[in-house]
């Protein structure tokens, strides 16, 4: 993937990480935007009790407040950039916490867990449907028996993607308190309704106080499953008593929900 970066200055393109700006949008948001998920997760951690893991564990935004209340928790964050935001956190929150710096695929963690939850999106972000199965084979092998994994998605929308077809928008926006520089997330995405999977071009927009502007432009690619294709993934993966809840409730998923979480247990 080429990443780039625009010097609204110099008007010229320059290589570049995306990945700095971006941990850094996504670490303000996270300070600023109270989720829903965070109570959701937090019961099943504690009707379950015993060690879990959150897979993408990113800034901390799940992970420090539940080691502050007490839980076990593990984190899995393969971006060194949200590894090192999510540690200066911990180090500031007086927590030490054990984050496995690996990529889901490849995931090999040393102990067995009794939940795996998964954060909106996390497993969306890989393109590859194979690869999306290999990873629940490798997190059955790492759920205790009888442990149970919980998977948030984006449920699908490909008519309202569809009418957004190429069209820039505003996703997000944040100030920076050292620099009080504006950081602007915005994107267009080119959708593909057959293969399920839209091309998403992202371009962070830094801007100073002085007036310069600094473009970060990348690309990235978002798929989306339907209720009984992912139901079947699961049981190819091996696992079973799947049951589909919609917007970090315990209802059952319908369309009226933005968000579906797919919960799934490993049985002898």
């Amino acid at each position: 993937m080429e990443i780039q970066r625009i010097d609204g200055n110099k008007q010229q393109l320059l290589n570049y990480s995306v990945s700095a700006v971006s941990a850094e949008l996504q670490a303000l948001l996270d300070e600023a935007v109270p989720r829903a998920d965070v109570q959701f997760y937090l019961d099943i951690i504690q009707r379950r009790a015993g060690l879990t893991l959150e897979l993408g564990s990113g800034t901390g935004r799940l992970l420090l407040p539940y080691l502050l209340a007490g839980m076990h928790v593990h984190g899995v964050e393969a971006s060194p950039e949200l590894y090192a935001i999510c540690q200066a956190r911990a180090q500031k929150a007086g927590v030490v916490p054990t984050i496995h710096r690996q990529h889901l695929d490849r995931l090999d963690a040393p102990m067995s867990f009794k939940t795996v939850y998964a954060p909106l999106g996390v497993l969306q972000k890989m393109s590859c449907i194979a690869t999306v199965e290999h990873v629940l084979q490798k997190l059955f092998e790492h759920l205790e028996m009888n442990g149970q994994l919980v998977i948030a998605m984006e449920a699908p929308q490909p008519k309202k993607i569809m009418q957004l077809q190429g069209a820039w928008r505003m996703i997000s926006m944040a100030d920076r308190p050292h620099d009080r520089a504006r950081i602007v997330l915005s994107q267009a995405e080119k959708v593909d309704v057959i293969e399920q999977r839209a091309a998403v071009t992202q371009r962070y927009d830094v801007y100073h106080v002085a007036g310069g502007l600094e473009t970060y432009l990348s690309e990235k690619t978002f798929r989306w499953y339907y209720k009984f294709e992912f139901k079947m993934m699961l049981e190819r993966a091996g696992f079973s008593e799947i049951s589909v809840v919609g917007d970090y409730t315990m209802d059952p998923a319908n369309d009226g929900h933005a968000t579906w979480i797919f919960l799934a247990t490993k049985r002898g």
